[in-house]
């Protein structure tokens, strides 16, 4: 399959420039729904918006070795990066090593041609040490910005948050069984795409946001991350 891999940062003074966030919205958004986590017991949504490399970044031939991540090889961090360090791994795995707290996202994403869309199936395998918590990025569109993160938290809990111009909203906020290595699977049918974890059907969407957009891994906060794979197939009609 013919995977198209783009590679996108946005600044924040790049934000701000677009109209597509404002700190005071965006911060009295996160304020109220931290105030509402602490009442229900999960974690609040990031304030801070980390993607992928610089575009333009060189990126060697070498590092081109987490073959397990293929989609998503030209545009993983190699080396630090302020609270982040990246490498690949030998056996073609990838290693993020976070000291980043709560607030800050970070995400590496892929995007495929759009006549797959609707109909793909991305599977990301990782597993985890710290605070952090780790998972997917899902239908990033940049103008205006929207997506979807799909997360497994350290306190056991799967989160679902969605991003969009307005700010950030968490759609389901779940606990789950323990364990240490894991296995997210996103699913589409046409605009409706199915979410399971380590085999367990977790929710299902379906909105004129779903069905598309760029696709890739995303963690919060501090940790170890370390993904043995990605992929992203093209379902048959």
């Amino acid at each position: 399959m013919k995977v198209c891999t783009i590679a996108r940062w946005i600044a924040p003074a790049l934000l701000l420039a677009t109209g597509m966030a404002t700190p005071d919205s965006v911060s009295a958004q996160l304020s109220a729904l931290r105030q509402a986590a602490q009442s229900s017991g999960s974690v609040a949504p990031p304030v801070v918006e980390n993607p992928g490399t610089i575009p333009g970044t060189p990126v060697p031939e070498a590092n081109l070795e987490a073959a397990n991540l293929l989609p998503l090889a030209p545009v993983l961090l190699y080396g630090v990066e302020e609270q982040y360090r990246g490498a690949a791994q030998p056996d073609g795995s990838y290693r993020l090593e976070s000291q980043a707290d709560e607030s800050n996202i970070k995400f590496f994403y892929a995007d495929n041609p759009r006549d797959t869309y609707g109909r793909r199936e991305i599977r990301a395998n990782f597993e985890f040490d710290g605070s952090g918590s780790a998972g997917m990025i899902y239908g990033y569109q940049q103008n205006p910005i929207q997506y979807y993160l799909f997360l497994l938290d350290a306190n056991e809990t799967f989160r679902v948050l969605e991003r969009t111009a307005e700010g950030f909203s968490e759609v389901i906020n779940m606990s789950v069984e323990g364990g240490k290595k894991h296995e997210l699977v996103l699913r589409e049918n046409g605009s409706e795409v199915q979410i399971s974890l380590n085999g367990q059907n977790m929710i299902s969407l379906s909105n004129d946001r779903t069905g598309m957009g760029a696709v890739g891994l995303a963690t919060i906060g501090a940790g170890t991350f370390h993904f043995r794979k990605f992929e992203i197939l093209t379902l048959r009609n």
